[in-house]
């Protein structure tokens, strides 16, 4: 791995083991990267050597599946316990402030500019056909064979 792909690796950025999504990056240090895990939020770093690719977001893909990731995390988890403790790597903790945006939208009317509408009718004479049709009735006297008084 290159260090000009490790430096597209941007903070916030997708990672995604062979199998699935894994997280997202906290930060890129020299010799890891620290991820936080979105469904469980744990934190823990990976060493740089298991990147494969750098999209052109950002977004990191791993060499390796989520089980390996889980395995290599709880080893190095252990390993890093035995260490004293100015051997270990830390991460720092920040205390950021939670700030609120509200956007109040509203409308004011503007003349931005005039137009002249006009309607123009055009007249040309043509001649229409139209089907005509006609009934006939047939009327038809039937003696009954009686006298009407």
């Amino acid at each position: 791995m290159t260090d000009t792909m490790v430096g597209r690796i941007r903070p916030g950025a997708s990672v995604d083991a062979t199998d699935g999504h894994l997280g997202r990056v906290e930060r890129v240090t020299a010799t890891s990267i620290d991820l936080v895990e979105d469904t469980t939020h744990r934190r823990f770093s990976l060493p740089r050597e298991l990147v494969k690719e750098v999209r052109t977001d950002g977004s990191v893909h791993l060499t390796a599946a989520r089980a390996e990731v889980n395995r290599l995390v709880a080893d190095r988890h252990v390993d890093e316990s035995s260490l004293a403790p100015d051997q270990r790597e830390t991460f720092e903790e920040e205390t950021l402030e939670l700030h609120e945006e509200r956007l109040v939208a509203h409308k004011e009317l503007e003349e931005a500019g005039r137009i002249h509408v006009q309607k123009v009718v055009e007249e040309v004479p043509r001649r229409l056909e139209v089907e005509a049709y006609s009934e006939e009735v047939d009327i038809e006297h039937v003696p009954i064979g009686r006298i009407v008084q």
